[in-house]
């Protein structure tokens, strides 16, 4: 059986629902279970370390680069091995590699 739930609150849907589709300006853009969706997309990175260089993360696929009180967050979407070895270089702190929210992953659509 097949039901269509419709909402804004991203949340509720990733409790309720086993696929989802992401609609933007009128059209599908994606259509996926939540499980592959949240597998290909971006890594949320969390990266403590003193005197941090934002630069030092300047990759193909890095989004969303913010620094704050010496911790770095951003996106990425790439290899993950190419993303563990520029970590490495560095002496850290704590870093923390998660995977994005439903809500996270429909923003990442309209940007």
């Amino acid at each position: 059986m097949t039901v269509f739930f419709s909402s804004h609150i991203l949340g509720e849907v990733q409790k309720l629902c086993s696929r989802v589709g992401i609609i933007r300006e009128g059209r599908i853009v994606e259509i996926s279970d939540i499980q592959t969706l949240q597998q290909d997309n971006y890594k949320k990175i969390r990266v403590a370390a003193d005197g941090l260089d934002p630069a030092h993360f300047d990759l193909p696929g890095v989004t969303n680069l913010e620094r704050r009180n010496g911790v770095i967050r951003f996106f990425y979407k790439g290899d993950i091995n190419a993303m563990m070895q520029k970590i490495a270089s560095i002496q850290v702190a704590d870093v923390t590699i998660e995977e994005p929210t439903l809500e996270e992953i429909f923003m990442h659509y309209y940007e």
